[in-house]
């Protein structure tokens, strides 16, 4: 009796009425429309599982406009993700593509697969293209994957003039990255020519690309990177609005960037490991930044450069006002670190705006032959100064020097960041290396040098020691 009281409890009742309404699946009741809404704010990866849900979810997914095959781990065979990424391929039913990306060790042998994806994906109008094809040691044999004109120049253009009109440009692509992935100088030429509305262009470790050029002016291209582009000689460049321009590579470039007074951010950063005869020195390498960069410098806002471009110190009496520069990155490379503090000491001065400054110094010692007198600009009380990072840390008189320097000429400085670990840089990422191996004097001498610095601190100045 107890029991049928218990059952017929209307809140029983109701628990069984809400597990019916649990049972009943609405969201698959839903139009296409917003499941496929719900489906787009997925992974690649999760939009695809949704495919096992039911009969109903089978197919949402191939309308998916993001393209990213990043999950497919970098163990596969590679003949195991081709294989899968054409079967995703197949199923696509020709919507709008907002991105297509891949990252795997790819080579000139799939070319027939790399050249389809890629025409695949400019046929489906994409948006961002980005195939990253390393990550694995070269061997005797291996090859890029080169990318043929066709690809990026159709049929007609090949056969007419290039400044016909009839020539039909890929108008939705804006953001290119290609890595490990060959261009000639034409092919270049051509994406540049015919991506009309290509904004960011990324070419990480290139290996035929000679002179890159842009014969006519590129009303919508704003970042330009070329990181590590071996073969390269020549880049002249037209880009009215271009705000960032990065170069990483060998010291024998010449660069020609015309006409491109939105240039804000400089990335320059000689690469000394890519040939066993390289010279840490641009040709031309003490007027280089001065003579073509010059017009530019009052308008940047952000410069990380190479140490080696400023050999020659008597540049810097020529140093125009570095009017709206707020971020200052310089790499040592295999610079001295006195010639590092002296840079650092003339762009400061030079730069009343400046708020961050990143020092990262060599781990090398100094030699006898290095060991001068440090000699800094005088300068008026730096106003905006507010941190200073600098990694590579060894307490040396230099370092000292510069740091005791800038507490006496900034009124703004808030932190000193201060790390034993060098960096090594690849573009615009660093990465941390190992700790300095410091003997056992050096250790102390650090520990010292750091507590005397403490005591001539503003009382509002922090100093981080990451030993």
């Amino acid at each position: 009796m107890a029991n049928s009281s218990v059952l017929g409890h209307p809140l029983l009742r109701n628990l069984k009425r809400f597990k019916k309404i649990e049972e009943k699946d609405r969201i698959s009741d839903l139009p296409d429309e917003l499941l496929s809404n719900i489906v787009a704010r997925l992974t690649l990866k999760e939009a695809i599982t949704t495919s096992i849900l039911s009969k109903r979810w089978a197919d949402v997914w191939v309308s998916y406009p993001i393209l990213d095959f990043g999950f497919l781990k970098k163990t596969y065979y590679t003949e195991v993700l081709v294989h899968r990424v054409n079967k995703v391929l197949e199923k696509f039913n020709g919507g709008k593509l907002h991105k297509f990306r891949i990252v795997h060790p790819m080579s000139e042998r799939f070319k027939s697969h790399i050249d389809e994806w890629i025409s695949f994906a400019t046929r489906n109008r994409v948006s961002e293209l980005e195939l990253d094809f390393g990550g694995w040691p070269r061997h005797e044999g291996f090859d890029n994957y080169h990318v043929p004109l066709h690809v990026f120049a159709r049929e007609e253009m090949m056969l007419l003039n290039r400044s016909s009109p009839n020539v039909r440009s890929f108008v939705s692509l804006r953001d290119l990255r290609l890595r490990s992935v060959n261009l000639s100088d034409q092919v270049f030429d051509i994406i540049l020519y015919n991506c009309s509305s290509l904004e960011n262009f990324h070419l990480r470790h290139n290996c035929g690309l000679v002179n890159a050029k842009n014969t006519a002016p590129h009303l919508k291209l704003k970042s330009l990177k070329l990181q590590c582009c071996f073969d390269l000689n020549k880049v002249e460049l037209l880009a009215p609005n271009l705000v960032s321009f990065m170069y990483v590579g060998d010291y024998k470039i010449r660069l020609c960037i015309k006409d491109a007074p939105q240039l804000a951010s400089l990335c320059l950063s000689v690469e000394t490991g890519l040939k066993s005869d390289m010279h840490p020195i641009f040709p031309r390498g003490k007027n280089f930044i001065f003579n073509q960069f010059s017009s530019y410098l009052p308008k940047l806002e952000s410069m990380v450069v190479s140490v080696a471009l400023f050999e020659d110190m008597s540049n810097f009496m020529e140093l125009c006002v570095l009017s709206n520069l707020k971020t200052l990155a310089l790499d040592a490379n295999s610079s001295s670190i006195r010639l590092c503090c002296q840079v650092a000491a003339f762009i400061i001065s030079a730069a009343p705006y400046l708020e961050l400054l990143e020092l990262h110094l060599s781990p090398t010692r100094a030699s006898l032959k290095e060991m001068e007198a440090l000699e800094l600009p005088s300068m008026s009380p730096h106003k905006n100064l507010k941190e200073v990072k600098l990694s590579g840390f060894r307490a040396d008189v230099y370092t000292i020097d510069f740091l005791a320097y800038l507490v006496e000429c900034t009124d703004s400085l808030q932190k000193i960041n201060l790390s034993a670990y060098a960096t090594d840089r690849s573009g615009d990422e660093l990465f941390v290396q190992n700790r300095l191996k410091w003997r056992a004097d050096e250790a102390e001498n650090c520990k010292i040098c750091v507590q005397e610095l403490r005591k001539i601190l503003y009382t509002n100045v922090q100093l981080i020691f990451h030993d």
